[in-house]
């Protein structure tokens, strides 16, 4: 059964939350026994949907802190005011550059002119420097991005420094007094970041360039690693460098000894095929072979004999001249 997540349910979740902010540290990472207290609080309090168990919570928190992300975002935006209540707040002088924006930004679309009610909560529980938020700017179309701080840490929910929140929304809401809140949450799925790095091109040059992150493919959906796991992997990694150990040491022939090997069938082939020459046109013919390289890629590619035959009297006839 689906866990169910009703605001009121997310304003509780938060709130256990905030009375167990000094476990989660400065990086705001609550560990499994703070969300199995606040999951027995919760599964009590069920009135409708599947209990609200440990996963349900973290994929729960996992999602909140995207979205907290996503406004984040919006907020450090030039030329855009938030307002908690209007959210972007944009007004039709802003609309080309909220266009722009959310064709990079999709999961910012319920915030156009609507704010959300766990913001207050969620700026006291995550840490004070937001990592990897992007930075837009409507005069150009560019994307650069927040640096890093020293105090920024890794968590269970992100793996990597450069976010864009991989969740969509379809429509905002249609009621605003109830502002955003998500509906229903898989609890048998896990919650997992996906990295996806936009680079723009400015639409003319500026004195100014944005700053140009590394590029980076999506990553696959991480998954729990066992044991075994670790160890087929390693062993895996060893074999592939055993293999590229013993090609980077197996001697490669050189121009030289390829040649010579060519020549070598050329005059045996001549030998054995060239009955009709006489001694001194066959001499002739091993004399051309022995000099000219390219004259021993030819004769040794000819399949045809009439063809090959006609090409060796040519060849003796000008060579003796």
């Amino acid at each position: 059964m689906k866990t169910i997540w009703t605001s009121e349910d997310e304003k509780k979740f938060l709130d256990l939350l905030l009375e167990r902010k000094a476990s989660a540290g400065d990086g705001g990472n609550f560990k499994e026994t703070c969300f199995q207290e606040v999951s027995d609080i919760l599964t009590a309090l069920v009135t409708r949907g599947g209990p609200k168990t440990v996963k349900a919570c973290q994929n729960k928190w996992s999602q909140l802190r995207k979205t907290f992300r996503v406004i984040n975002a919006i907020k450090s935006v030039s030329g855009w005011t938030w307002n908690d209540e209007t959210g972007a707040n944009i007004t039709p002088e802003l609309e080309s550059s909220w266009t722009a924006y959310i064709k990079i930004h999709k999961d910012a679309k319920p915030f156009k002119n609507h704010g959300w009610c766990h913001l207050d909560v969620m700026s006291q529980l995550m840490p004070s420097s937001i990592r990897g938020a992007h930075i837009f700017r409507p005069s150009d179309s560019s994307v650069g991005l927040v640096p890093f701080t020293n105090n920024d840490t890794m968590d269970n929910t992100s793996v990597s420094s450069l976010v864009s929140v991989s969740e969509s929304w379809d429509s905002p809401p249609t009621d605003p007094s109830s502002k955003i809140s998500s509906l229903e949450v898989d609890s048998d799925n896990e919650s997992v970041d996906i990295t996806q790095v936009v680079i723009m091109t400015p639409r003319h040059s500026r004195k100014r360039t944005s700053v140009a992150p590394p590029s980076t493919a999506p990553l696959a959906k991480r998954s729990k690693l066992t044991s075994a796991s670790a160890l087929d992997g390693l062993a895996t990694s060893l074999s592939h460098f055993g293999d590229a150990i013993v090609k980077a040491l197996a001697p490669v022939p050189s121009d030289a000894a390829i040649t010579a090997s060519c020549r070598t069938k050329a005059v045996l082939r001549a030998q054995a095929l060239e009955k009709d020459l006489a001694t001194p046109e066959l001499l002739a013919l091993i004399n051309l072979l022995e000099k000219d390289s390219n004259a021993v890629d030819v004769y040794l590619a000819l399949d045809d004999d009439q063809f090959c035959k006609a090409w060796v009297r040519m060849k003796v006839d000008s060579f003796c001249l």
